[in-house]
């Protein structure tokens, strides 16, 4: 104990701080829930720059008004003793909607400072629909539409240089571009985000620049299909109607007067460009018939019909859109006769921008594809032809107008070959790759001296904006689909790459929406291909959401989605409100897949989906994964009713899952080789706590065999064990085969993907043998842009790098620094912007030291894991020498001194080390 209280007397100097530098309140932001509320919650939270060493926040004051009116209005929040500094609610009077409010907030820290008012933030207070305007779901004469259609109406502003402000709300299903005057409004594409249209839509609101205006003014809507008239693919059952619009456009002047032009039976409509258009198939525009968007509206336009049916609710969307996020060039061309193929060198998610100069009514034939036949023609195959009937086509017919630029509005496909039909010869410069996809903002970064990781790295990260569309989908071409077992899968790498609260959030409310309904419906039966039909209750999710392709009943591993994402969600942004808001759903789940089990084990499910040469699960029997899977939910549920309150319930599933850990054990664990059979099985059972105590070493060991012995030094898992299978083997003694996996090359290894197969994405089941070569093996329909092959990105962060969140103090409020695979890389480095602000942790094992710089943000708190050996006599904290004697051997076999209870600052680490970086490497491989 004392020895403990002179190493905190001992850093506090390190890390003492000077009172008189400054720190100020930034990164202010305002974040809206409108799912399911009487009211709009407006919730607030902030960040905190510091120069100040060991800063924390010991109180907080919030003030807000009106942006721009004289009303009167002013809340005033004032938090004494508190350090939170996010999810902070509105509390005041009921807010307007359509007004636009300011706030700011200052704070005081742990030594009597207080900061200065931060800047202004603006936010428009945003509710639904209904609340802030009168606008009509307007539609259009279907029966005598040739093409898409384009709404119009016209509208006069005498005093149009006194505008204040103007807004535009705008709902177009299932997608929309809005023009005023002939310009776009906006940097969106692809909007609204998908959801479940027979229970809610978002619209989007736009300040629309006051110089958009003139004197006569006309404002026009384009309408394609999008999700919402889908009817193409899968069964025309998929579609919820003909594309429909709301909008109002919202102008207030100097004087405080105002105009409204809001949708009604006053606007016309007429067939635009877009002759046709599907999210699956692609788009086909005319651009002779273009004068329509360019012409005023005329005689020719038809008076609108209003809209019968339209979603109940219309609510703002509150997730990032989907915007072009990079443009890339064309590698290179490869003529085929009268067809070019554009090699764009990267597999994606997008379109292609057209830029050409050609005769009128000359017509342009795009195809795209992931993969070309060994004779340079388009591979169709992976792109899910047989099960959509339909390739992912363009096409566009020139207006004959010099340079004619065109990009597809109304859909995206998934493709790095593009085979453009209609043109001879064309440069590169013709078609230019627009990269689609919800823009996130990046939240992490890695990376490390391993050449085959940080490959992995950014294959995992091009898959995962492939992948990001509105809701988090599997594959860019074939589906698109919100499957709930990726989804769980890849959402800790989605949380540790991008700022993902929002969008992962947004995703629970369309899976929630989408089991609200009670429906006979497809179960599976011990595997994907023994299927009944069973009665569904409300409140048991689909295998995807949302829409209305659900493919059945989840099974146990793809429902526990329900359970995880809430979980995730807490842990990493400390959203207890989410916890609150699902805990009903997870209850309802947890019981009901209870119910289906014999001794607490559960028999169906789809399995370890995707391993190496297979597209099934092979190794691991389905009902070990789904009983493991069903193990996890109960830990989670009984820690969450802790959270909420429940602590009846509490009890009752910690008993629960006591019962289903020992009826797991007596029917999986193998007493003898100490394996559950197989690497999924026992990555899954170490990573969930299903092993008995203190025989988790051996089990990972049993994993090494299963590699060495079987699968030539590999790994072979699909899905849920590739999620895993670094952390199970590093986290218990076993990175020496961890670095051995990743320095492997040729057959049944990581590079193989990319020296034998030129792959830049993650595949639906990875390319590391020759079962894409065996046509008796393959037939070449698997995806080669899937969501569901990269999880073990995520440990890339807090295996390697080291940052690991603490549930009990979620929100990264504690953090754990944590380093791995140090004896084997010679250096790594990561950061994350968390709740509090930027988290970094890089460190280097070269030159008999180990040397490690960690930035711990204000507000938070930290507790060091410093790696040393057997020779090491000191340690050198920023500088200073600190001496230590409680040295601990970790379950993964390394030596740590644990600091702990490290305020914010930068701290820079020194320890003596054996470098045993080649000396392990050399040990393993001869081993080998």
């Amino acid at each position: 104990m004392r020895i403990s209280i002179l190493i905190i007397l001992c850093i506090s100097v390190f890390v003492a701080c000077n009172p008189a530098r400054n720190f100020k309140v930034r990164d202010l932001q305002v974040s809206l829930n409108p799912f399911n509320l009487t009211d709009t919650e407006v919730v607030f939270s902030w960040k905190t720059r510091s120069e100040i060493d060991s800063f924390v926040q010991s109180a907080f004051e919030i003030e807000m008004v009106e942006a721009e009116e004289e009303s009167g209005f002013n809340w005033h929040l004032k938090s004494e003793n508190s350090d939170k500094q996010f999810g902070i609610k509105y509390s005041g009077e009921e807010l307007t909607p359509g007004k636009q409010y300011k706030w700011r907030v200052r704070v005081n820290g742990n030594k009597g400072q207080t900061s200065e008012w931060s800047e202004y933030e603006h936010f428009w207070f945003l509710d639904e629909l209904s609340k802030h305007t009168n606008a009509k779901w307007i539609t259009y004469q279907a029966d005598i539409a040739n093409a898409q259609p384009v709404f119009g109406k016209t509208f006069k502003i005498a005093n149009s240089e006194k505008i204040k402000n103007a807004q535009l709300l705008v709902a177009g299903l299932g997608y929309y571009e809005v023009c005023i005057n002939g310009e776009k409004i906006g940097d969106h594409v692809l909007d609204p985000a998908q959801t479940n249209y027979n229970e809610y839509a978002f619209y989007v609101h736009y300040p629309v620049p006051a110089e958009s205006f003139n004197e006569d003014n006309e404002i026009k809507i384009l309408l394609g299909d999008g999700f919402y008239n889908q009817n193409l693919v899968w069964a025309p059952a998929m579609s919820y109607g003909k594309p429909k619009v709301v909008a109002s456009l919202q102008i207030t002047f100097n004087d405080g007067t105002s105009k409204i032009i809001d949708t009604g039976e006053n606007w016309m409509w007429t067939n635009g460009p877009i002759e046709r258009s599907n999210i699956y198939a692609g788009e086909h525009y005319n651009a002779t018939k273009e004068s329509v968007l360019k012409n005023s509206i005329d005689g020719n336009w038809l008076p609108v019909s209003l809209a019968k049916s339209f979603p109940p609710k219309v609510i703002p969307q509150t997730i990032k859109p989907i915007r072009v996020t990079e443009t890339i060039q064309a590698q290179k061309i490869i003529r085929n006769g009268d067809k070019t193929i554009f090699d764009f060198g990267q597999n994606f998610a997008g379109v292609v921008e057209l830029n050409v100069s050609a005769l009128a009514e000359t017509k342009i034939t795009l195809r795209y594809a992931e993969k070309l036949y060994p004779d340079s023609t388009l591979d169709m195959r992976s792109t899910g032809v047989f099960a959509t009937n339909q390739e992912q086509c363009d096409s566009y017919i020139c207006s004959g107008n010099s340079t004619e630029k065109w990009m597809p509005r109304f859909t995206y496909h998934g493709f790095r070959y593009v085979e453009l039909e209609g043109i001879e010869n064309p440069s590169k410069g013709v078609l230019t790759g627009k990269v689609l996809h919800t823009d996130l903002e990046q939240s992490g970064s890695f990376s490390c001296s391993s050449e085959t990781i940080n490959r992995l790295h950014k294959m995992s990260l091009w898959s995962l904006r492939s992948n990001l569309h509105g809701i988090p989908t599997d594959c860019p071409h074939r589906e698109k689909c919100g499957w709930l077992g990726d989804a769980h899968v890849v959402a800790p790498t989605l949380i540790q790459n991008f700022n993902s609260h929002a969008f992962l959030k947004k995703y629970l409310y369309d899976i929630r929406s989408s089991a609200n309904i009670n429906k006979s419906t497809i179960a599976f039966k011990t595997n994907f291909h023994d299927r009944v039909v069973e009665e569904k209750p409300a409140g048991i999710p689909f295998m995807i959401a949302p829409g209305k392709r659900n493919s059945g009943m989840a099974s146990a591993d793809w429902g526990t989605a329900v359970v995880q994402l809430p979980w995730l969600l807490y842990v990493y942004y400390a959203d207890t409100r989410v916890l609150n808001d699902f805990y009903p759903l997870m209850k309802q789940w947890v019981d009901y897949i209870h119910e289906q089990g014999e001794e607490g084990i559960i028999k169906y499910g789809l399995g370890d989906w995707c391993p190496p040469g297979a597209h099934k699960a092979v190794d691991t029997p389905i009902p070990v994964t789904s009983t493991a899977f069903h193990y996890l939910d109960i830990d989670i549920l009984s820690k969450t009713a802790k959270i909420v309150g429940k602590q009846d319930d509490a009890i009752l599933y910690r008993k629960m899952k006591n019962e289903v850990k020992q009826s797991f054990n007596q029917h999986f664990f193998a007493e003898n080789s100490r394996s559950y059979g197989s690497q999924t099985a026992n990555a899954l059972a170490l990573e969930f706590g299903l092993v008995p105590e203190g025989l988790e070493k051996e089990v990972s060991n049993a994993i090494v065999e299963n590699i060495n012995t079987k699968y030539d030094g590999f790994i072979h898992t699909g899905m849920f064990g590739t999620r895993r299978i670094f952390s199970a083997l590093c986290e218990y003694g076993n990175e020496e085969a961890a670095d051995f996996i990743f320095s492997k090359s040729g057959y049944n290894s990581f590079p193989y993907m990319w020296e034998h197969y030129d792959a830049t994405t993650m595949w639906e089941v990875l390319p590391v043998d020759d079962y894409y070569d065996n046509p008796e093996k393959n037939d070449q329909r698997r995806s080669f842009n899937h969501s569901i092959q990269f999880g073990f990105d995520a440990w890339f962060f807090y295996g390697i790098a080291g940052i690991r969140p603490v549930e009990e103090e979620p929100g990264f409020k504690r953090i754990t620094f944590k380093p791995g695979m140090f004896n084997f890389l010679k250096n790594a480095r990561a950061n994350y912007n968390s709740p509090f602000g930027v988290i970094k942790s890089s460190w280097e094992n070269t030159d008999q030291k180990f040397r490690w710089s960690i930035s711990v943000p204000p507000n938070s708190v930290a507790d060091f894991y410093i790696p040393v050996n057997a020779s090491a006599g000191e340690i050198l904290v920023n500088g200073s020498i600190l001496k230590f004697h409680d040295v601990k051997t970790s379950k993964d076999g390394n030596r740590y001194f644990v600091l702990q209870n490290q305020l914010s600052g930068v701290y820079t680490i020194e320890v003596a080390s054996a470098n045993l970086v080649q000396k392990n490497k050399n040990a393993y491989n001869q081993a080998k």
